[in-house]
């Protein structure tokens, strides 16, 4: 039994962050500007979605309750 040697000290692995890191972090990655072909993928990603619901009868997981 090595209980003593194998602590499970995760702060010990995962730094300290101050929540204004993390805001300055997001802010810089929405600077960043989306490829085109990324942005196609999402609208194509959209409309097949869209006719997947209206073929579907809008049916699906929140219309069942």
């Amino acid at each position: 039994m090595h209980d003593e040697d194998c602590t499970d000290d995760r702060s010990a692995r995962v730094p300290e962050t101050a929540p204004g890191e993390f805001d300055h972090l997001l802010r810089e990655i929405e600077k960043e500007p989306v490829p085109e072909r990324l942005l196609e993928l999402a609208l194509k990603l959209q409309a097949a979605l869209v006719e997947q619901r209206k073929r579907s009868g809008g049916k699906g997981k929140r219309d069942k309750a």
